[in-house]
This record gives structure tokens, sequence and C-alpha cells, in this order.
């Protein structure tokens, strides 16, 4: 009774919650709001797109890694893409590295969960900060000295890879040193940081029970 009383839930940013790292909102608008950490090397940011998404697929992982290695190009690399879900909800976790500008690595991480006609992607980049390739030089010493590294023809024979296809040779390629083994040796680096984090607001945050009501993506 009186139902046609009852006020159609309203989608928007409030739908979604992410955990509170505490870390200072630089930015905020109807469809995104940004947050930067303490020591400003990364910035998270959640943002509502009212539109249909761009992706071709939620069921086909081989397919989004390629749509996501020729967006890249030759500017950067795939650490990670993965489907995954979010409170049962569908969603694209990426990590990805972009071509360092003009020397500062970049490292970014999303969450990506699509419906019929809008999406919520929440991200999370960091680069370098202080004396960079420590991570890189500390691995390839090590590894070179294990024998599990070699040196052919004055470079390192397959320090460079796509973590999904050894036949993928264009674009700025994950290194060995970019391995998720080695994040608790290095737990100050960026891709550490946002790997971390991304695993962080996949299991704690939010969605809000209004998108229950949304249609899902089905392709």
């Amino acid at each position: 009774m009186f139902s046609f009383l009852k006020k159609k839930s309203t989608i928007g940013l409030q739908s979604v919650e992410l955990p509170n790292l505490e870390w200072e909102k630089i930015e905020e608008s109807i469809s995104a709001i940004k947050w930067i950490s303490p020591n400003k090397q990364a910035v998270t940011s959640l943002h509502y797109i009212k539109l249909a998404p761009d992706l071709p697929t939620i069921k086909n992982v081989d397919e989004l890694r390629d749509l996501y290695r020729n967006q890249l190009g030759e500017k950067g690399g795939l650490i990670q893409v993965d489907l995954t879900t979010v409170q049962n909800k569908p969603a694209v976790k990426t990590i990805l590295k972009i071509v360092p500008e003009p020397n500062r690595l970049v490292y970014t991480a999303s969450l990506t969960i699509p419906f019929e006609n809008c999406s919520f992607v929440v991200s999370i980049q960091a680069v370098e900060v202080g004396v960079t390739g420590i991570r890189e030089t500390t691995v390839t010493d090590s590894l070179l000295k294990s024998g599990d590294l070699t040196i052919v023809d004055n470079s390192i024979k397959n320090w460079f890879k796509d973590p999904y296809n050894p036949e993928q040779t264009k674009g700025f390629l994950m290194n060995v040193a970019e391995d998720e083994r080695y994040d608790t040796d290095f737990p100050e680096h960026p891709l550490t940081l946002i790997r971390n984090l991304i695993v962080k607001f996949e299991n704690e945050m939010i969605l809000k029970p209004e998108l229950d009501e949304l249609n899902p993506f089905d392709k």
C-alpha cells in the first residue's frame, strides 16, 4: 500500500563507500572524489561514470588484457589484469605501469565495477619518490648471484616480460623485480603501496543497497 509514495533511490558517488585511509580530500564533484596521501606520493580517486561502460566484456579476461595492452601501446605495460568481484558484483582489477615522465615511474591500480548504463571506478596512482631504482637493482644483484638471471650480450636475459603472454614484446613491459613476491622486501615502493591498497578496497569497500536496483553489465 502507498508504494507509489516511496522515493526512488538516487545512484551516485554516495552509493560506494571506501575504507577511510585518513588521506586529505583534494577534489570533490558530483562525479569524482580524490584524496592524496600524507607524503604526496599517491592519489586515490572514486569516479561515478553515468554512461554505458566502454568495456568489451566482463567475461573474457584475455580480451580485456588485449584491450589494456592496446590502450597503453608503447607508453606502459601490464602488471595485472584480472576479473574479480566486489560484494558479488563483477569487476575488473588492473595494475599498470606508465613510462616515466620525465624519469619517475608511475604505477596505477584500479577496480572497475560496471553496470548496464553506468560504472564506478576506484583507482590509486603512485610515483617513485627519493632515490629510484633500488628495488630493481637489489633484485637484479640477488638473482644474478643465485644464477636465476643471466647476462647475454650485455643485457639481462628475460628481465622484461608480459605477465600473461610471453610472445608479447611491445610496450613498457613488466620486469622481474615487479613480481608480487618482492613486495615484502620493499614496503615503501609505489607498486607495493598500490597493490596492497587495491586489495584492501576490493575486500573492504561497501556497495550500497541501491546498486542492486541497477541492471548488470552482461557482455
